[in-house]
């Protein structure tokens, strides 16, 4: 059995592709833990009763999928679309000190 090499190009547009659809999944739950913790019978709650750090919480990791998803996109535009001269996209996704590679890397993977 021959196995095929998987090139970054085709694994960075399989990654966004999932990532979309599972950023969708994430931003639907989201929604649902931001209705319970907010409403209560459908109406809201009080503010003195609303647990405020899992609120953050919430928030905060939507925020963080949003973003980086966002830096993925990006990332793929300027490997396939602004790419100029001799840069080829597979170069464009090996460049290591570029710094949306730093920063997916440093910041978003640390987080999580």
């Amino acid at each position: 059995m021959v196995i095929h090499p998987f090139p970054i190009t085709e694994a960075q547009i399989v990654a966004l592709f999932l990532g979309g659809i599972l950023f969708g999944v994430h931003l639907v739950s989201s929604g649902y833990c931001i209705r319970a913790l907010i409403l209560e019978d459908k109406r809201p709650k009080q503010v003195n009763n609303i647990n405020w750090r899992m609120l953050a919480v919430c928030v905060i990791l939507l925020f963080i999928g949003a973003l980086d998803l966002s830096l993925e996109f990006y990332d793929i535009l300027k490997a396939f679309v602004f790419s100029v001269g001799k840069e080829t996209p597979t170069e464009v996704l090996f460049d290591i000190s570029s710094w949306l590679n730093v920063t997916k890397v440093r910041f978003l993977r640390s987080i999580l």
